[in-house]
């Protein structure tokens, strides 16, 4: 029997990280008859503020905190709407762009912001105080978080659990090996790995070139 409920929400904020990596944050309602909830687990793993998130889950008593859903399985989406763009880009996951500089970049590109900073960037030179360095700055930037969202989302395609995924993508950033590598080392027995390797190809990621399914 399933006992788990589906959420949408919106991240608001960031309220802890615990030491296991587990994520607890704080998400408002996306409509008028919902209300905000407190969200924990390793599957938040990378979500950001202004992202909006369907969640599956539980709800659990915290004996000082109350009630809190506990995510099983976390769905991302990129905020969509102007105000949840200017909390994305003002909650300093970008470097580069700051509380000042989001406003003005929403003001001039609105619910297309999103969209010229991943595929025309170089429009970003028309608002006040971005340069070519700080472009290069806020581009760089949006890759790397981009990345490390796919990296994320092609683990648990896997099968692999949030809670292993976050530990691979740890290590692959400390030691600079290939995530996917590490997935199938930590995951599959030989067997496994030449059936499951049958249905891969090469493909150039923001992180290099690597298998993908």
């Amino acid at each position: 029997m399933d006992d788990l409920f589906s959420r949408r929400r919106v991240v608001d904020h960031l309220l802890h990280i615990s030491y296991d990596e587990r994520r607890l944050l704080r998400l408002t309602a996306t409509s008028g008859d919902e209300e905000s909830i407190t969200a924990l687990g390793k599957a938040l793993f990378g979500a950001k503020p202004g992202e909006s998130l369907r969640l599956r889950g539980s709800w659990v008593q915290h004996h000082r905190h109350g009630g809190q859903f506990k995510v099983e399985h976390c769905e991302r989406t990129m905020p969509a709407d102007e105000r949840a763009i200017r909390v994305y880009l003002v909650s300093g996951m970008i470097r580069g762009i700051g509380p000042t500089l989001a406003s003005a970049i929403v003001d001039a590109f609105g619910e297309q912001t999103l969209k010229i900073i991943d595929s025309e960037p170089h429009r970003l030179l028309a608002v006040h105080n971005i340069g070519a360095i700080r472009l290069g700055r806020i581009t760089a930037a949006w890759l790397e978080q981009k990345a490390i969202a796919e990296i994320m989302v092609f683990l648990q395609q896997l099968g692999i659990t949030p809670g292993l995924a976050v530990k691979i993508y740890a290590t692959s950033a400390d030691t600079d090996d290939d995530p996917i590598e590490l997935a199938v080392g930590n995951t599959l027995e030989h067997d496994e790995f030449e059936a499951f390797a049958a249905d891969l190809v090469i493909v150039d990621a923001p992180w290099g070139l690597h298998w993908a399914r």
